[in-house]
């Protein structure tokens, strides 16, 4: 039986060769292959895939159906060099069963209400920064989710003009202190800023 397992290690090196991990799929592949052994069978076939898929008995419909997709992506490669292996229907195993949750839209009141509250907060690590209130803001305005948003910044010290910023890569950069700018008009007596 060292043809499907053989199969496994190949199909793993090609596709981490080409950057996927694939930590949890190795190891799920390894005990798949396990699974065939023990059946005394060295081709994949649909009905092997879903024996294997569905255990244990008690498990969620979204694990088995993601035991079964990883399998299936291993059928799918091992189709290329042998046309006798069987990769299971997309449509097999449904991973969504039930409805999602509806989502909550927050009002411009909830928003400027969370705001305010932001500008209140007490806690040693954020005492009512400027920060928090523009975080809520610029989530709002550009309907991000809480986990689409880069990380805030707290990269210390703003640098003296000419020197560079050591940024992580995606931060936002919100200053500390109101910032004033200057709005150009028409009146050429207006002093700047």
């Amino acid at each position: 039986m060292n043809g499907l397992r053989g199969a496994v290690a190949d199909y793993l090196t090609v596709r981490r060769t080409l950057g996927f991990q694939l930590a949890g799929a190795g190891l799920l592949l390894e005990q798949f292959v396990d699974f065939a052994e023990a059946a005394h069978t060295d081709a994949i076939t649909t009905e092997l895939a879903v024996r294997w898929a569905t255990l244990p008995s008690g498990g969620s419909p979204s694990w088995h159906a993601q035991r079964l997709s990883v399998v299936r992506c291993f059928a799918r490669w091992l189709q290329a060099f042998d046309p006798a292996v069987e990769v299971p229907p997309v449509d097999l195993l449904p991973a969504h069963t039930g409805r999602r949750a509806t989502p909550y839209l927050y009002s411009d009141t909830d928003v400027t209400a969370m705001m305010a509250a932001a500008g209140r907060l007490r806690s040693p690590l954020a005492a009512g920064r400027p920060e928090d209130k523009t975080f809520i803001g610029l989530m709002f305005a550009t309907r991000l989710r809480r986990g689409e948003a880069p990380p805030p910044c707290n990269s210390g010290p703003i640098p003296a003009p000419g020197h560079a910023a050591r940024l992580p890569q995606g931060a936002v950069i919100m200053p500390s202190t109101p910032t004033q700018i200057p709005y150009p008009t028409n009146d050429s007596t207006a002093s700047s800023a």
